[in-house]
């Protein structure tokens, strides 16, 4: 072979190689793309399958069985709303800054009053980990008085969650 035969397959070869890596690129980059989602939905899986099995485990043992239980569960006439809420909202934001989640924002919604038991809610939205909000219902669970999750709503920001969550607790009108 002479010299300009060699060069022009050098170019061709060149030509070939460029063109593969644009083909292979993109495909990489897809697959890579794939594999996080796919370890995110694992990571969800495996919460869900441990909450599910939490559940079941201690179904019988949540149901309050006894009329000391609820009575404790509630808190009293003499208590008012707004140190109810802010007694809750307190415990749930310094649990969750220990848990390393930001607290983004809450409100304080209206109190759903009834003859015997007012329902008292709080309205919080919390950043962090699929981890950290798992740890913080587990302390959450914890608790003397009874919690309610009346509306639950996650989205994606970045690698954390966004997680709004309205909770309802208890107070006895009788």
């Amino acid at each position: 072979m002479n010299r300009e035969g060699i060069k022009i397959t050098i170019f061709y070869i060149l030509g070939i190689l460029l063109i593969s890596k644009l083909a292979v690129m993109p495909l990489y980059n897809s697959v890579k793309g794939k594999k996080a989602a796919l370890n995110e939905y694992k990571e969800t899986y495996k919460m869900r399958v441990h909450t599910l099995e939490r559940y079941k485990s201690g179904k019988k043992d949540t149901q309050p069985n006894t009329q000391g239980t609820i009575v404790k569960a509630v808190y009293p006439k003499d208590v008012n709303y707004p140190s109810i809420q802010s007694e809750i909202l307190n415990k749930i934001i310094s649990t969750a800054e220990k848990k390393g989640m930001t607290v983004l924002m809450f409100e304080l919604p209206d109190i759903v009053q009834s003859k015997k038991v007012s329902e008292v809610q709080v309205l919080i939205r919390l950043k962090g980990t699929l981890r950290m909000f798992n740890d913080l219902i587990k302390e959450m669970d914890g608790w003397d008085k009874a919690i309610k999750f009346k509306q639950f709503d996650t989205s994606r920001s970045g690698q954390d969650f966004i997680f709004t969550t309205l909770l309802s607790v208890f107070r006895a009108e009788k």
